[in-house]
């Protein structure tokens, strides 16, 4: 369970059930398809966080029937300020019945939220308040359902967006907020009905020559959107300049890559399902 995955990884899952939850169906079910829950993550708002772990305890997902418990027993952890750029974390593989599912639900028992100035935030502790997630569980809307199909192997991914799931109180002040609520904002995706943007933000480094730009903030947005606000999805490049955003729907956006008060800006580009779009970018 403890797997780190890249895209191209993601794609090419193999048509096998996870061992680990109890409530997950056997592997040699007639009938049956393959479906992963990975998650991956936009990164919080200028990089105050060094960690950000939630523990999930139950896995499920609901279909025609009800819910189907997917995973459950032991606990599930995840770092989801490590995972980004098209790093993702496999939560469950399972096999399910053929038919449409439209929602996903994680039991979350605890989260730790560390910040770059070590100030600590616990469920625990009582400085992180999970809401209702602990009790009636985290649930994400899966829109349009998911599709399973006898034989086919299907990922959905959960793109967690720390920029909006760790509230801090006061607001104004992240750094010296005396508490945080977990308020998870999370873009569920079927890595094979969607895209890839992926690309390098670069500069000039004085003699003419383009060098990488580490921790720009990459925006993806409605074409002709102008409030970076209103943005789609977001990350955060490495400090070679690179950057990948994972399962964006297909359609037209344009991008916007922003590093203090330098910004630059791509209209345009266009996503398809199951391909990559690559956006760079040049600050001025």
């Amino acid at each position: 369970m403890n797997i780190r995955m890249h895209f191209a990884a993601l794609l090419a899952l193999p048509l096998v059930a996870c061992s680990g939850g109890s409530g997950a169906s056997s592997s040699d079910e007639l009938g049956a398809g393959s479906v992963t829950i990975a998650v991956t993550d936009a990164p919080f708002a200028h990089g105050l966080v060094s960690q950000a772990r939630l523990w999930v305890d139950e896995i499920q997902i609901r279909g025609a029937g009800g819910f189907q418990t997917l995973h459950s027993g032991s606990t599930v952890e995840f770092d989801l300020a490590a995972l980004r750029n098209g790093l993702t974390r496999e939560l469950v593989t399972s096999m399910l019945a053929p038919g449409s599912y439209d929602q996903v639900r994680l039991v979350v028992s605890d989260a730790y939220l560390r910040l770059l100035d070590d100030d600590e935030f616990s469920a625990s502790a009582g400085t992180l308040h999970l809401t209702s997630t602990g009790t009636a569980g985290l649930k994400l809307n899966i829109d349009p359902p998911l599709q399973v199909q006898d034989g086919v192997a299907r990922t959905l991914l959960l793109d967690f967006d720390l920029t909006k799931t760790f509230k801090a109180v006061p607001g104004a002040d992240p750094l010296n907020a005396n508490w945080y609520q977990l308020l998870p904002v999370v873009k569920v995706s079927n890595l094979s009905e969607t895209g890839v943007l992926q690309g390098a933000v670069r500069e000039d480094d004085g003699s003419g020559q383009l060098v990488g730009v580490g921790d720009a903030t990459v925006y993806v947005l409605a074409p002709g959107e102008l409030d970076l606000n209103e943005a789609l999805q977001t990350t955060a490049t490495e400090l070679d300049g690179g950057y990948v955003v994972l399962g964006v729907d297909p359609g037209m956006y344009d991008l916007v890559a922003v590093l203090g008060a330098r910004e630059s800006r791509v209209n345009g580009r266009s996503v398809s399902a199951g391909s990559v779009t690559v956006v760079d970018f040049v600050l001025p």
